[in-house]
């Protein structure tokens, strides 16, 4: 009672983005960013919804698979609790004490308890056969005009055509060009001037006599 084979359902390997919802009220239980990869062939989460989860402690057990492959260091474990839909009261999975941090927590839900609700923005939008064929049309000029291009400037350099070197020196103007403009925004350093002090002496006659240094 409780639980279904493991590696039967199809939401244990799904990796999509959205939601996890009851099957029987549709309230959302947990999100995509709750799951996690592991190898008991149940989907497993590591957090729920706020309010949405309900745990019961009875002695309701899973049951003993046979000619199905589980892990064996999760095989043997026995459950914490019984989480159920908050809403309806209808039975979700089990919960284990052996989960990820921060919660320590496995919820192992049955995938038949479930349903999944993807994003809006997550499919593709879908392009008719001319759309798809202007773009590769697009794509083929674009491609063309970039050969040409590479092209003409390499016979240019090769033959040493005018028009290659004038662009040669118009690189180079508009490089000195930015150099000039990061002197003339930084602003010049200060000259250093020479202090002069001044010491006071006394004459014979008891007058103050100035001397520079």
């Amino acid at each position: 009672m409780g639980h279904e084979r493991p590696f039967t359902g199809e939401h244990w390997w799904s990796k999509d983005l959205g939601m996890y919802s009851c099957i029987c009220c549709t309230q959302r239980l947990f999100m995509s960013d709750h799951k996690y990869v592991s190898k008991s062939g149940y989907p497993t989460f590591w957090n729920h919804i706020i309010d949405s989860v309900e745990y019961k402690q009875d002695k309701m057990s899973r049951p003993m698979y046979t000619n199905a492959f589980e892990d064996p260091l999760l095989k043997n474990k026995q459950p914490e609790h019984r989480c159920l839909c908050s809403n309806c009261e209808a039975h979700i999975g089990f919960v284990y004490n052996d989960g990820p941090l921060p919660f320590n927590k496995r919820f192992q839900v049955n995938d038949a308890a479930i349903t999944f609700e993807p994003k809006p923005w997550f499919k593709l939008p879908e392009l008719s056969k001319e759309t798809v064929n202007k773009v590769k049309k697009h794509m083929k000029i674009t491609k063309a005009g970039n050969d040409k291009f590479i092209h003409l400037i390499h016979e240019e350099k090769k033959w040493s055509l005018p028009s290659y070197e004038n662009r040669v020196k118009r690189e180079k103007y508009l490089v000195t060009k930015k150099k000039n403009a990061k002197k003339a925004r930084t602003p010049p350093k200060k000259s250093q001037e020479k202090k002069t002090e001044k010491k006071v002496e006394f004459d014979i006659k008891g007058e103050t006599k100035k001397v520079e240094v």
